[in-house]
């Protein structure tokens, strides 16, 4: 299974696969592995740990002191139940103030979809009104496919953020038609 997007607690559990009853041989993790700097791993559980020996791949992201060391601080800060709790926590508020929002701009916002810290929300209209407006008012939105909002913050977004993109939110989609 890919994991570089969803994995890493950023859908509420250390991987998504564990949402599902799938059971991977294999698994990728990169982008949060790396706190920000380029690093990538492949998990593999037994009996395929010896398909590929020493030497026998190459990496973008391979490890580097610098990248490996800053992994680790990553791992031991999401292991960590506290976090993984506080994270849930604001996981579910992140939630609750997208469905407030849907709830009061039902003419702009559909269907909200996703888990965790990354979710999208299908646009009915004004995707690019909505853009340049939230831009004009200090709020930095990611359109894909042509009419979802994507919400993919970093693991580290708390009740203060969601209520600051909440409020911000709020005011923009008030003035789409």
């Amino acid at each position: 299974v890919d994991e570089v997007q969803t994995g890493l607690m950023r859908t509420g559990t250390m991987f998504y696969y564990m949402q599902t009853p799938i059971i991977p041989d294999l698994i990728t993790v990169a982008k949060a592995l790396g706190g920000g700097l380029p690093l990538g791993a492949m998990l593999v559980r037994e009996p395929y740990i010896d398909v590929l020996m020493p030497g026998d791949h190459g990496s973008t992201f391979g490890g580097n002191l610098l990248s490996c060391t800053l992994g680790t601080a990553v791992l031991k800060t999401i292991e960590n139940p506290d976090f993984q709790n506080i994270l849930k926590t604001n996981m579910h508020a992140l939630k609750a103030a997208v469905t407030r929002l849907k709830a009061k701009h039902g003419n702009v916002l559909g269907q909200v979809r996703g888990v965790g810290y990354m979710l999208g929300i299908e646009l009915k209209t004004g995707s690019d009104v909505l853009v340049r407006k939230a831009f004009e008012n200090g709020l930095l939105l990611n359109i894909t496919g042509g009419n979802v909002l994507r919400l993919l913050p970093a693991l580290t977004f708390d009740q203060t953020d969601i209520d600051l993109l909440e409020n911000k939110l709020d005011a923009v989609l008030a003035t789409i038609k």
